[in-house]
């Protein structure tokens, strides 16, 4: 009885903290410190100080109330007032308030007492960050006295593809400009701030087509995003052809041919690429970019052994550069694009994916370095960075590990570096590979991380999930990326532990809310996997493809160094039979989800939409998948009975559908 009487206690005081403890944030902030007591945050006024990025705070912080640009003098009435630190009101609020503000980049700190919350950001993007953070802790119209201090980690993050993922959001739109918008406002909502590949704009289009994009470019950049533009760096494409060239074989210099445009590099005519710098520099204008990243991409082929097709340059690239001194001709290239577009762009970040740009290849082991692999990645590496007159250009690789980092720097001892997530094709609609990217984080060291290429048609809740580890990378669930199988689907769709059970709570309470959260947490805990259900054969083959090696990439055809292994996964009916369990939870969640649509915006209705339409076929091509793996099985088994049975169930197998 006394046990008895202990675990109703507990239960009563979980339910307690549960009930009117401390509030859903995600990102998690990093300092939290409740007060005692709450308020009422409804109608509460709103006072920013007069500048942009404040007046924006002002109408994320979401009190309902009215909004007005604040002198920067009294704050003792009732109301939420936010500011920059450095300003006059700023510094009012951190000595009225007490306040410590980080004096980190993005970072804020918030105050809330009794009606009266101070939000004073160590930058705009900071204050912005700490309306954000307001609105969550006051999103049911009541808010806990506390005080909150708060930072990134990453201090770029994010990469989302605005011209593949969130140009779709419009899609039915007269323009999709409120779509695209939409996005933008969820990226700053769950604290992203880098959008890239702008696809649905060329340098010949039209003027109305610029115009439209640089409102947009506008919009995030108001909003702490920083655009991000990709430029290969042929001195001439398809639409700006060499002057006098008949035939594309004709080029005398490297030349790749891909579906959306030809490219023709040389890096020994410098007035070329110089005119090449300031087209493309142009082109960022029409577009608006200031505060942008400019991503100077190299020849992509040819991997160590012949790096951006070094061995087939022209006769001039030959006479200025020999064969060992690829590093002289890069430095010569970016040194020159650098100089044009820091000249246009002072504000601008550059970066390149120094080629070969897999920095976990250093991991070769030690009797396989060759000579010219040396000269190739660690020797040119190093010679490049030296080499390069801007200091804050970065080198781009895909994610390495903390061993591998220590090599890195030894090699580069201080440039940043833009990281990218390895491209895993993901078979489910919620993955947590997000967890490991914390290996590329360094203390006060302004690296960048990205989702490129798991993010082209925007699974939010996995993109919050990246949000949660950019901003924290030591949360909860964190692991240390061991240089093996990034994806592992074994895992990445229903843990670990506590992905699921805090994160994936905190992100679906944050982006669907109160009501709709328990289903679609539960719609994306299922560990239901669209892409094998199609066709189990094509990712059992990648699956097997990526754990035998970690540097496999499925969009191009090339061999890479094996660097660790992993068992290979078999596929099994019952492999078939969990994704019927999964795909029949999945279904019976959303249905159960739409009754709770109301005052849902048109947006996440279209998401919601596309799962709750897909769920059905998901669970039929599941249950047929089995029906038919289950009647081989038993006739491999000699069970003629059961082959019977399972073909006379085979009429079921839509059972529920829709």
């Amino acid at each position: 009885m006394r046990e008895l009487k202990r675990e109703l206690c507990f239960c009563l005081v979980l339910a307690s903290v549960v009930s009117f403890g401390r509030p859903i944030l995600q990102p998690e902030v990093k300092e939290y410190r409740a007060t005692g007591g709450t308020f009422e945050a409804t109608k509460l006024p709103v006072f920013h100080q007069d500048q942009r990025q404040c007046e924006i705070a002002a109408s994320e912080a979401r009190t309902g109330g009215s909004i007005a640009v604040w002198d920067g003098a009294s704050s003792s009435a009732k109301g939420v007032y936010i500011a920059v630190s450095d300003s006059d009101g700023g510094k009012a609020l951190v000595k009225t308030f007490g306040l410590s503000v980080p004096a980190r980049p993005q970072g804020y700190a918030i105050a809330a007492k009794d009606g009266r919350v101070a939000i004073v950001g160590h930058d705009p993007v900071g204050a912005l960050y700490g309306a954000v953070t307001y609105a969550q802790m006051s999103v049911d119209g009541t808010c806990e006295n506390a005080v909150v201090r708060d930072w990134p980690d990453y201090i770029y993050r994010g990469a989302m593809t605005i011209g593949r993922g969130l140009f779709y959001l419009g899609n039915g739109d007269k323009d999709r400009s409120d779509g695209i918008k939409a996005g933008l406002d969820m990226l700053l909502r769950m604290k992203l701030n880098w959008v890239d590949d702008y696809f649905h704009v060329k340098q010949d289009s039209s003027d109305a087509a610029f115009a439209f994009w640089r409102k947009l470019t506008r919009y995030a950049e108001e909003r702490g995003i920083y655009p991000d533009e990709n430029r290969f760096i042929g001195v001439y494409n398809r639409k700006d052809p060499p002057p006098g060239l008949k035939h594309f074989k004709d080029w005398p210099c490297v030349k790749t041919h891909q579906s959306w445009d030809d490219y023709y590099y040389c890096w020994s005519d410098d007035a070329a690429t110089e005119r090449a710098a300031n087209r493309y520099a142009d082109y960022l204008e029409k577009l608006g970019f200031d505060r942008a990243h400019i991503d100077l991409h190299p020849v992509d082929g040819g991997s160590w052994q012949d790096p951006e097709l070094w061995s087939k340059r022209c006769a001039k690239c030959r006479a200025r550069w020999n064969d060992h001194e690829r590093w002289k001709a890069s430095v010569n290239q970016y040194n020159i694009y650098t100089r044009v577009l820091k000249k246009r762009f002072p504000n601008a970040t550059i970066f390149a994916a120094v080629y070969p740009y897999t920095f976990l290849a250093l991991m070769k082991p030690e009797g396989e370095r060759t000579a010219k692999w040396k000269e190739s990645m660690p020797e040119y590496w190093q010679h490049v960075d030296r080499g390069l007159t801007d200091k804050t250009f970065s080198f781009c690789s895909w994610l390495y590990t903390a061993d591998n980092l220590k090599e890195i720097r030894q090699l580069m001892p201080t440039r940043p570096f833009t990281i990218s997530l390895p491209y895993p094709e993901s078979a489910g609609i919620f993955v947590t590979f997000h967890r490991k990217m914390g290996s590329a984080w360094e203390e006060g060291v302004p690296n960048r991380i990205s989702l490129r290429g798991s993010d082209s048609k925007p699974k939010w809740e996995s993109v919050g999930l990246f949000a949660e580890y950019a901003w924290n990378v030591k949360a909860p669930g964190a692991e240390p990326y061991d240089g093996s199988t990034f994806y592992d689907p074994l895992v990445d769709h229903t843990g670990p532990k506590a992905v699921i059970d805090s994160h994936l709570h905190r992100i679906c309470f944050a982006y669907w809310g109160r009501e709709l959260a328990p289903y679609l947490e539960k719609t994306m805990s299922s560990g239901v996997m669209p892409g094998y259900i199609r066709d189990p054969g094509y990712f059992i083959k990648y699956w097997n493809s990526i754990r035998k090696d970690p540097l496999f990439d499925p969009t191009v055809e090339k061999k890479t160094d094996i660097v660790n292994r992993a068992a290979p996964i078999v596929d099994s009916v019952r492999m078939m039979e969990g994704q019927v369990a999964a795909a029949g939870t999945c279904l019976a969640a959303l249905r159960e989800a739409e009754a709770h649509l109301d005052g849902l915006d048109r947006f996440k209705r279209k998401y919601f939409m596309r799962l709750r339409k897909a769920a059905p076929y998901w669970l039929a091509a599941a249950r047929a998948q089995y029906c038919v793996r289950s009647a081989n099985e038993a006739v491999a088994g000699g069970d003629n009975a059961d082959v019977d049975r399972i073909i006379l169930s085979a009429g079921d197998i839509c059972k529920g559908f829709g």
